[in-house]
Parts: C-alpha cells; structure tokens; sequence
C-alpha cells in the first residue's frame, strides 16, 4: 500500500470537503430569555461531537442540561468507524464542522467544545489544524472558552481496536475478537497512513493550542476502552505545561454513560465548569439540577 504523509491529507482537505457538503448539522436552539437578551452577554454555542453510534435519545439529556442555561447546541452527525478507520475522512468532517461555526448564526458566539469517546478524535484534529495553521484558524480557536472530554479513548490503538469491536459485537465475545484481530492487521498494514497520523492527532489532543482555555475529564477506573493510568498522566502533564484542568472519575462506571450511573455528581461537575468559564450566565442561580 503506497505511503500517505500528513501533508498529503491537509493539502487534500478542501477537495474532499467538496464531498462531504451534504454532511447535516442539527441545530438545537432555545426560547430567548432574559439572560441571552442581556446586551452585554453573548450566549455561548455548545458543540457536541458524539461516540460511535450516539442516538438522538442518547443526546437528549445532554442537550436538556445546557438548554436549562441558555445555551444552544450544535450536534455533529453520530461518528462512524469510517470517520476513523480512514484519517482523510476524519479532515473533512473536521473541516465541514469548522466551516459551519464561520457561518451564522454560529458566527462570533463564544465556544464549548463538549466530546465523547471517539468524538475526542474529531476534537483533536480539530486542536491540529488549530496548531498547523494558527492565523487561518484564529477566528474559531479565540472564541473556544472551554472543553469537556467523556470517556476519551486515549493510551494505545489496541483500546481503538476494543471500542470500536465493542459498538460492533454488541456483546457476542467472538465476533468481538474478530473484528478486533482485523482492525489490528488493518492498523498494522495500514500503519504510515493511519497510525502515524493518529500520532498527530494524540500529541495536538495532549498539548492543546488553547493554552489559556480551560478544559474537564470525565472517565472511570474499569472503562476497558479508556485507559485511566494515561488520561491521568494526561491530567498531570497539562497541568505541568499550565492548563486549568478539572477531572472526575468513578471506580466503576460504563463508557459514555457517565451521566446515567452518576447523574448528580456529572451534572454538578460540569455546572461548576460552566460557571467558571462563563460567569457572566446569571442562569446558574436558579437552574435546577
């Protein structure tokens, strides 16, 4: 299999953005209120980008939390393995998504990024095209005000391989260990094309160009697709690099469902977040749980 170098997938973006123009972005927008009226405040825009297979009852209860403060939501469409199984394809999803915040009413509204799972692979090369290509990129990079990341699959491409098995098997152990074995040959044949560009992607996701932009974890000790000794080797390096960056973990809880078995804890979390980033939402005084 010929050689692709990462250069060949960026100079490759715009032609492959011709493709991907039908992709659909579902714009969730709440009924104005005294706080998004407020002349000195600019509601923020929150942007989800979803696991593998998410399903719009699954998005709900997110999209509920942040309605009850103001916040409007932009759902990129569910991730497929094809968004991942193939870098060329991750860019122009990436790409369409950067294109549609330049576009009202999206335009000039502060920024959250809030990913799961495999949507932190998306977020991340995000963060890359931030970090190539600073100047073109600075529109969307100073309106990010925060980031949340559930459940992200960091630590090796073998815990890729079991996240994306695990969506696929839908618990039956052998053909979980089938499409586990192909991804890995595929990954190893495919290595300088996939792997290697993966590489990229990890190391903007770890140092993020958003130096001054507070980001939170969310993840489990038992989650057999995140690995927990790297996402907090990854809290520990940020912070030594001078990132805020707040966390919280649970000894046992399922991959993206964090908010189903912790509700309390998940929500209080992320408000505390929230009123740090954006202080001036006087809806936090009085938004329920």
């Amino acid at each position: 299999m010929a050689k692709r170098s990462l250069k060949t997938y960026v100079n490759s973006v715009n032609k492959l953005h011709a493709f991907g123009a039908g992709i659909r972005f579902e714009y969730r927008r709440v009924t104005l209120d005294e706080t998004r009226q407020r002349q000195d405040y600019l509601s923020p825009l929150v942007l989800f980008l979803p696991w593998l297979g998410a399903q719009k009852k699954h998005i709900d209860k997110y999209a509920d939390f942040y309605h009850d403060r103001s916040y409007d939501v932009l759902v990129t469409p569910s991730i497929r393995a094809r968004d991942f199984l193939f870098p060329q394809k991750s860019f122009n999803l990436a790409k369409c998504l950067v294109d549609e915040l330049r576009k009202q009413p999206y335009a000039e509204r502060p920024l959250i990024f809030h990913s799961w799972s495999v949507g932190s692979y998306i977020l991340a090369v995000i963060y890359f095209f931030i970090k190539t290509s600073p100047k073109e990129y600075a529109d969307i990079s100073e309106r990010v005000i925060g980031c949340v990341a559930d459940s992200i699959t960091i630590g090796s491409t073998s815990r890729m391989c079991t996240g994306i098995a695990e969506n696929f098997a839908k618990g039956r152990p052998l053909f979980k260990l089938v499409i586990t074995q192909t991804l890995a040959a595929y990954f190893y044949l495919t290595h300088s094309s996939t792997v290697k560009v993966y590489e990229e992607f990890v190391d903007a996701f770890q140092t993020p160009p958003l130096p001054h932009t507070p980001l939170l974890y969310f993840y489990s000790l038992n989650d057999p697709m995140s690995d927990p000794v790297a996402i907090a080797q990854l809290i520990a390096e940020q912070k030594e690099k001078g990132y805020t960056v707040f966390h919280r973990s649970w000894e046992v809880s399922a991959h993206t469902q964090h908010m189903l078995h912790h509700p309390q804890e998940y929500k209080s979390t992320l408000k505390k977040f929230l009123m740090t980033i954006d202080p001036g939402n006087k809806l936090f005084l009085r938004a329920a749980l």
